[in-house]
């Protein structure tokens, strides 16, 4: 087990596959609905105070997970001021509703997903309303990185998937074609979120 704080707002956990089983829970069981998970991450936030001083006590949270190849996984907490969407946290006590933010390896590893950058946010939103006006339903991740830049994450969206190679083509007239394997990573530990799993439907009326 890892803990590692990466900022005043940010921390990192790593589970391995043992560590999980510390907690007598299995990867496919991570959910908040389930008491096992609770009593996990509630005792995970007391290790990391007390090795780390990072607290979440009058705080608003945003908890990302994600499973890893080895059998584990790999834990995000973001303090967060203001809720966007459903998988922030409020204010914590044990009887709150909390709902866990939970990536397949999929999602984090591979394709089907791109991943496009925008310098300032103004072309940002003029591609999240035309992926709108598209009917794109796919899931959609906007992170805003410590370089000012914003990022969009879109899945099932290839020249040969959801749309034509013209259709899919204007997204480059806006922004550049970023690498995903690596760069969601980095923003997890140098970006913040702005919007995830529905970032075009949020922003697209904007």
């Amino acid at each position: 087990m890892e803990l590692i704080r990466i900022d005043e707002e940010k921390l990192k956990i790593i589970l391995s596959h043992e560590d999980l089983m510390e907690f007598e829970i299995d990867e496919s069981e991570l959910d908040y609905a389930n008491t096992e998970t609770k009593r996990m991450f509630w005792e995970l936030l007391r290790r990391a105070k007390l090795s780390t001083g990072f607290d979440t006590d009058g705080h608003r949270v945003l908890v990302q997970l994600y499973p890893s190849r080895e059998g584990g996984c790999e834990l995000f907490v973001t303090r967060l001021g203001i809720l966007c969407h459903h998988c922030d946290f409020d204010d914590y006590g044990e009887d709150d509703d909390v709902n866990l933010a939970k990536h397949s390896r999929h999602s984090l590893y591979g394709e089907p997903q791109s991943a496009f950058g925008f310098d300032t946010l103004a072309p940002l939103l003029c591609v999240c309303r035309r992926l709108r006006a598209l009917d794109y339903d796919g899931n959609s991740d906007v992170y805003h990185a410590e370089d000012g830049r914003y990022y969009l994450f879109l899945e099932d969206v290839s020249p040969t998937n959801s749309f034509s190679v013209d259709e899919f083509s204007f997204l480059h007239e806006y922004g550049t074609s970023e690498p995903t394997d690596t760069l969601r990573t980095h923003l997890l530990e140098h970006g913040s979120p702005v919007c995830l799993g529905n970032a075009t439907s949020l922003l697209g009326v904007l």
